[in-house]
């Protein structure tokens, strides 16, 4: 049981960490369902909430730092669980 509520909780949190450095990037939660096709496009017309145009390394970048943060959520669940 205790397993179970500790991924839950993990899920939570990456879920929470991806939706909020996207949102910070300009993307909100509801502009991310469907983006895929021009996510990976590499023409440079990817236009955010706030009306900047991304270009297809920075859009990289910003994918690099949601991982990055993912692990770090995983690394400090990991570690309050010993």
């Amino acid at each position: 049981m205790s397993y179970g509520q500790l991924g839950l909780i993990e899920i939570c949190a990456a879920f929470y960490t991806y939706f909020a450095i996207m949102a910070e990037s300009g993307f909100w939660p509801a502009r991310l369902l469907g983006i895929r096709e021009p996510w990976n496009s590499r023409v440079n017309d990817l236009e955010d909430a706030f009306g900047q145009e991304w270009v297809c390394g920075i859009i990289r970048v910003d994918f690099y730092i949601v991982k990055c943060a993912h692990q770090f959520n995983e690394q400090n669940l990991t570690a309050t669980k010993n």
